[in-house]
């Protein structure tokens, strides 16, 4: 009876200490829903800021309509880093992020008069750097905040610097972009004069040399079980 007593108090205390941490985590973890409608409204507003015919900058001598790709397309992959946490912490909310980016990217194309080779050249590159973010994000589920941190400092920071580097840079370079970023390697894929082999190659080694640190941190941070002949001893 006593050890009855002791088993069902350790399986209450137990119940009772798991509980408010369960209620915690699934209250701290946004719906799948809520993700992806914040992820629509960032394309609906880069979207309308294609189609509003506003200057982008001061002497701005050009339709805006021409850059409503080039616009999606730096919407997509600077939100995708900004939000990797709460786009990306699983595999569906990734497939639904990179499924959802294409309809927005050819209604942007279809607004800059674009080639539709350009546009599956682009959005390629931006499905590449999805699930590139997507892998770091869901193998390092603590430090999500830090993937976002470095994926937004290579995406929007490149993008500063090569701004620099074309204003104040022009002697060592003319106007080529350095250090390289990922929104203006899709923009530049909207060119079909562009070699893509080299960019896509570049994309194909960092997912699969990604995969293999992922993998190796998974296992690392789930080791195997013990034998069941260990078990017993123990």
């Amino acid at each position: 009876m006593n050890d009855t007593r002791a088993c069902n108090g350790a399986r209450y205390t137990r119940r009772t200490m798991t509980a408010p941490a369960e209620s915690v985590s699934r209250s701290s973890n946004p719906s799948r829903v809520a993700a992806i409608t914040v992820w629509i409204l960032v394309q609906l507003a880069a979207l309308a800021l294609g189609a509003s015919g506003a200057p982008l900058w001061a002497r701005f001598d050009r339709p805006t309509e021409d850059l409503a790709l080039p616009v999606m397309l730096a919407a997509q992959i600077a939100a995708a880093a900004l939000l990797a946490p709460l786009l990306l912490r699983d595999v569906t909310r990734a497939i639904l992020v990179i499924v959802s980016a294409i309809p927005f990217a050819h209604l942007a194309s279809a607004l800059s008069g674009g080639s539709i080779i350009g546009l599956v050249r682009s959005e390629l590159f931006v499905a590449g750097w999805i699930a590139l973010l997507a892998m770091w994000t869901i193998a390092l589920p603590r430090h999500r905040n830090l993937v976002a941190a470095v994926a937004s400092a290579v995406s929007i920071g490149g993008v500063v610097l090569a701004y620099l580097h074309n204003e104040y840079g022009r002697e060592s370079g003319g106007t080529t972009a350095f250090p390289p970023s990922p929104i203006l390697s899709a923009i530049r894929l909207t060119d079909e004069s562009v070699p893509l082999l080299p960019t896509l190659a570049t994309m194909a080694i960092l997912l699969v040399s990604s995969a293999a640190i992922v993998v190796l941190i998974t296992r690392r941070s789930n080791p195997t079980s013990y034998p069941q002949s260990d078990r017993a001893k123990m």
